[in-house]
């Protein structure tokens, strides 16, 4: 309640970081119709449609807010390699998981979640072979 009463203040603001290169699949236009739909008012919605990975929307971030914290949301199983990541990208962040249930897809998403991070931590060690590498430039809109 304290965040969301922050929120229509204009105290903080939300970015949204998603897959948004085409109409039939965006995650960034999905997100900002239901937190509009839940109170959320447009100015405090900044939009990341370059954020194809978790390394790229906190790229993203850095370079547009580097001395900023951020609370990163996302689900419980992503959320601590989204704070992994953060943390090597020297971020002051902190992790809020938005689920509470159990999907018939988790063990799925946790599969995946461990091959992400043994995939990272292989780009942080030889990153000279990174899959992909990070955006260096934001493209944040509003």
């Amino acid at each position: 309640m304290v965040l969301l009463t922050s929120i229509k203040k204009g105290l903080v603001k939300i970015i949204l970081s998603g897959d948004g290169r085409t109409n039939e699949y965006n995650e960034v236009e999905a997100m900002y119709s239901y937190i509009l739909y839940k109170g959320v008012p447009a100015s405090a919605i900044m939009k990341d449609y370059q954020g194809l990975s978790t390394d790229i929307s906190l790229k993203n971030y850095k370079n547009t807010y580097p001395d900023e914290s951020l609370y990163i949301v996302t689900q419980r199983y992503h959320l601590y390699r989204s704070l992994f990541i953060a943390k090597k990208l020297d971020l002051d962040a902190y992790g809020l998981a938005s689920d509470t249930k159990r999907w018939g897809n988790s063990d799925h998403h946790i599969e995946r979640e461990f091959f992400s991070l043994v995939s990272r931590l292989f780009e942080l060690q030889f990153p000279s072979h990174a899959f992909g590498g990070l955006s260096s430039r934001p493209s944040y809109r509003r």
